[in-house]
């Protein structure tokens, strides 16, 4: 498993940081990279929602069986919603 900056990551702006615990166990900002607005919001977004997966699983993956499990959780979704 490759290590990496741990979840959640936050955007302000074009500025993409995370949370760790100082010297006094207090909460400080740590700035991980910096990129335009758009793309802070993305990988910011992509990055929170595979927390937890192994970076190896990820890469191994292509778009279309991305694509697929967004559809099937779609339909999922719609399905529970109506049955509410």
């Amino acid at each position: 498993m490759s290590e990496h900056t741990l979840e959640p990551w936050f955007y302000t702006g074009s500025d993409i940081w995370n949370l760790v615990p100082d010297n006094n166990g207090e909460a400080t900002q740590d700035l991980i990279a910096n990129a335009s607005e758009n793309d802070a919001r993305r990988i910011v977004a992509c990055v929170n929602a595979c927390a937890g997966i192994e970076t190896e699983t990820i890469e191994s993956v292509d778009s279309e069986k991305i694509n697929s499990l967004i559809e099937d959780r779609d339909l999922w979704r719609l399905r529970y919603e109506r049955r509410v």
